[in-house]
């Protein structure tokens, strides 16, 4: 039989501090925190994260494709239609028919595309630094190399 695990009364007001043991619920208020704050930041220039992050995969993988995008980011294909229409809407990506498959089209930012994610990495990095502010620079290290090990 294994340990017996203690069962506190949470007060009124006041979390049990076993939840707080957990790192799941840590991870969960860390990324409420910063998913809030990021949001409304982007919100400033009337775009979202997930905008931003597909932008971002455009820029890094010019020619990626939007299955490839989906994989990348662990998201349904039917998602990445409106995400793709709202970045090719005001011009910031083009869509390519491939070469040897033409029902596959290939994605690649504009130059106002590479103008606005100038734009959104440059709000992207003050948020960062507004949700990181207590952690030094090799704690944020620290800290990305450890969450990546976690969802990688």
């Amino acid at each position: 039989m294994g340990p017996t695990k203690s069962k506190a009364k949470a007060t009124k007001g006041q979390l049990p501090q076993q939840l707080e043991d957990y790192v799941g619920y840590h991870l969960r208020r860390a990324s409420a925190l910063n998913m809030q704050d990021i949001t409304n930041a982007l919100a400033t220039v009337g775009q979202r994260p997930s905008g931003f992050s597909v932008a971002c995969i455009i820029n890094e993988q010019p020619g990626i494709t939007s299955a490839e995008i989906c994989r990348m980011l662990g998201m349904q294909r039917a998602n990445i239609v409106p995400l793709l229409d709202e970045l090719s809407g005001p011009g910031y990506i083009s869509r390519v028919d491939d070469e040897r498959d033409k029902r596959v089209q290939r994605l690649y930012l504009t130059d106002a595309g590479y103008e606005a994610l100038e734009t959104w990495h440059d709000i992207v990095f003050s948020h960062e630094e507004r949700v990181l502010a207590n952690l030094s620079p090799s704690e944020r290290d620290l800290l990305r190399e450890l969450l990546a090990k976690i969802w990688n």
